[in-house]
């Protein structure tokens, strides 16, 4: 119960990091590590912003993140996209998700 209150709190803080995102697809032309990724990073924050948390916890995309803050010095809203995607990778961590355990070694 303890994780899913942790998780449902995290989440609102990316989706309040992304509200006023306008689906540009800058950051998502931007970013090297898209052919990688299951769904684009302009994809995500769509999923994000309509609550989708499943979906977006149960992909890779931001596991393939590289924090190369490329999406954010290009996002012409200034929002803090590698912060969010960072975020999500922190709800990773938090609340123990097995499918991203192996690649979540490094944020312990």
């Amino acid at each position: 119960m303890e994780d899913l209150k942790q998780k449902q709190s995290l989440f609102k803080d990316v989706q309040k990091m992304v509200q006023s995102c306008i689906q540009c697809g800058t950051c998502s032309s931007s970013c090297l590590a898209v052919p990688a990724m299951e769904h684009t990073p302009r994809h995500i924050w769509r999923l994000v912003q309509l609550g989708y948390k499943e979906e977006v916890l149960n992909s890779k995309t931001f596991i393939y993140c590289a924090s190369c803050y490329y999406c954010t010095l290009r996002c012409p809203r200034g929002l803090p996209l590698t912060q969010a995607m960072a975020k999500l990778k922190e709800i990773a961590v938090k609340t123990n998700l097995k499918k991203h355990k192996s690649s979540m070694n490094f944020y312990k």
